[in-house]
Parts: structure tokens; sequence; C-alpha cells
């Protein structure tokens, strides 16, 4: 899809879409993989992580 098209069809300006073309493809590339080494925790009752939000959910990471 040209960048013309993408702008007529999300209703933005041309220029727009073309100065956010040219400044992302100025920005350093990013690694997508990054190498992780996992080590086994030691025995917990408990969970490794606790992810609480305000809005009242939880996320609960368990021990490997």
């Amino acid at each position: 899809m040209s960048q013309r098209a993408f702008a007529m069809q999300h209703g933005y300006a041309a220029r727009q879409v073309g100065y956010w073309v040219r400044r992302l493809a100025k920005s350093a590339p990013t690694k997508a993989m990054v190498p992780v080494v996992v080590k086994p925790a030691p025995a917990q009752a408990t969970p490794a992580l606790v992810l609480r939000a305000p809005q009242g959910w939880s996320v609960e990471v368990p021990t490997l």
C-alpha cells in the first residue's frame, strides 16, 4: 500500500505520513531477540512475581 493510499484510508495528510516514514527510517534499529538465561529459583510457597493493577486485576507468575 502506498503512503498516499494509507493516508487517505486512515484520514491523515499524506505529508504527515511521509514525515513519519522518514523519521522512523532514520532511527537506529533495535534487536528483536535478546538472549536470556533462566536459572532455577529455590522452592517457595509464594509466587515469584505478582503484578497488581489499580483496577483490581492481578497476574501471578509461579516459580519454576
